[in-house]
């Protein structure tokens, strides 16, 4: 099973992970080409190097140099000669513990990394650890949030530890080897704007709060510090982040118009990759996989009412809008469902 990175990715292929295989909740392990990857397997003696937990709809948290952070893992290639590993549960997760590592994951977005505590993680240590984050700790941290104790200590353990965990079990069967062609077809990582917009909010956001760590501590910020209000708001609006929301609409328009994917439907151009992507939308929204959003949206619009802070009502609108959207893309993904099941017994 264990596969050592000791050769550059074929140029033809790449190793994908395929997300029809995944739960929620699964720990994915991996490593890379590049020297602190290297400097990490040596030091712990193993063949991966890094570690994220995945939340669903193929999306993953983990923590990097550029902190914590979501990505898309259908948009993440890995070479064919480095080792890749999903670890689940023996004891399938309840909901409500799924829904505990998934808030503390989300509510470290932007947490900065801590590359000397990263470090001190191959050694015995008992302490508790900072507020900042390394791949490892955050996930260990994250099921320590839902009561389930990974490693020893979840403040300092290593991506290798989690792979040794007898909590966890790996599951086989999630790793395609395919083309570079058809990697490209997947399109443009539309998430990793996301990463480079919020790291840089962040950034202007500590030039003037140094303690906020994620984008949830600038609410404690506001809170404590009223008069920072006007800035903090404007910060935020510069700064793109408020934004973001419309640029997929703007790429694939037709999952946010009814029209518009009648059209597509009706045209048979990939209809058949259509309905898989219908169906797996209605899936992960329908299980509550955008649940956060609408948390969101409720919370900011009743502290803006409360404080009658600028910064609160800009983000109440930014979640209210990811909630119209999010329901103009189920009732486009539904009718693609619905169609293609009529389409189905009218040929019987």
């Amino acid at each position: 099973m264990d596969i050592k990175c000791e050769s550059k990715t074929q140029e033809d292929f790449v190793r994908v992970i395929d997300i029809d295989k995944l739960e929620v909740g699964d720990i994915i392990l991996t490593t890379s080409e590049e020297s602190i990857s290297t400097l990490i397997k040596t030091v712990t003696d193993s063949d991966i190097s890094h570690a994220m937990v995945y939340l669903g709809g193929g999306s993953v948290v983990d923590s990097t140099g550029d902190g914590v952070h979501a990505r898309n893992l259908q948009k993440m290639p890995y070479p064919e000669s480095c080792a890749i590993y999903v670890l689940r549960m023996n004891e399938a997760l309840t909901e409500k513990q799924f829904e505990k590592i998934e808030i503390y994951a989300r509510s470290n977005i932007g947490t900065g990394y801590s590359m000397g505590e990263a470090g001190l993680s191959i050694f015995d240590v008992e302490s508790g650890g900072s507020r900042k984050q390394f791949c490892s700790r955050l996930v260990a941290r994250a099921f320590e949030e839902a009561g389930i104790r990974l490693v020893k200590n979840p403040n300092y353990c290593t991506p290798d530890d989690l792979k040794q965990s007898s909590l966890l079990s790996f599951v086989d069967g999630v790793i395609q080897s395919i083309s570079m062609a058809d990697f490209r077809s997947r399109g443009k990582d539309s998430v990793q704007e996301m990463r480079d917009v919020t790291k840089a909010l962040l950034s202007e956001i500590r030039k003037i709060a140094p303690n906020v760590e994620s984008i949830n501590d600038i609410n404690d910020f506001l809170i404590g510090n009223s008069k920072m209000d006007g800035e903090i708001a404007q910060i935020f609006v510069k700064s793109g982040y408020l934004d973001l929301w419309r640029n997929d609409e703007a790429l694939y328009p037709w999952r946010y118009d009814l029209l518009k994917i009648v059209d597509f439907y009706e045209s048979g151009n990939k209809r058949l990759e259509l309905i898989k992507y219908a169906r797996e939308s209605v899936a992960h929204i329908e299980e509550g996989g955008f649940d956060h959003w609408i948390v969101c949206a409720r919370g900011y619009f009743y502290a803006y009412k409360y404080y009658g802070f600028e910064t609160f009502k800009l983000l109440a609108e930014l979640y209210s809008n990811l909630e119209s959207q999010l329901n103009r893309r189920l009732l486009c993904a539904k009718y693609v469902v619905e169609q293609a099941k009529k389409d189905v017994s009218a040929s019987m």
